[in-house]
């Protein structure tokens, strides 16, 4: 009985899909995203920095502008989800964000990698430096066009 059990267990987990199945991880994130504006009409397919945020956290608010500029630098689409919203608490438990700021950068609907800034410089002095170096170590893990 018990390995009846443990084998129908183990089928219901290999055959059950993962909940992005239907629809693409990047296509729920860009439907979350805050900046509407910039990410209507943007491909799913293409290279997402998405931004966690949170309107209470003082680095987002720092490395937000930087973070923004090096993704237009690089044709990237730069996707902003406020986690403060209700609506994202299952992204966000999808995603395991349990800290701000949390990147993630995306290509052809794959996550390519996470970043977690760690120290800051509490005046943001080191940000615009910090943030294009740590993306440009991210660039580089892209796949080749």
């Amino acid at each position: 009985m018990i390995r009846y059990i443990l084998f129908a267990l183990a089928l219901s987990v290999l055959t059950s899909t993962p909940s992005f199945a239907e629809e693409s991880p990047t296509k729920a994130l860009l439907a979350a995203a805050e900046n509407t504006k910039e990410v209507e009409g943007a491909d799913p397919n293409a290279v997402l920095l998405i931004m966690w945020s949170a309107h209470w956290c003082e680095p987002c608010k720092i490395d937000e502008p930087f973070v923004r500029a090096f993704a237009k630098r690089e044709g990237w689409t730069f996707v902003y989800i406020n986690t403060d919203d209700e609506q994202t608490r299952s992204l966000r438990a999808k995603f395991d964000i349990t800290g701000m700021p949390t990147y993630h950068v995306f290509s052809s609907g794959t996550l390519v990698e996470r970043v977690n800034f760690g120290r800051y410089k509490t005046d943001g002095s080191d940000a615009e430096e910090r943030v294009n170096a740590r993306f440009a170590r991210t660039k580089r893990k892209l796949p080749k066009p």
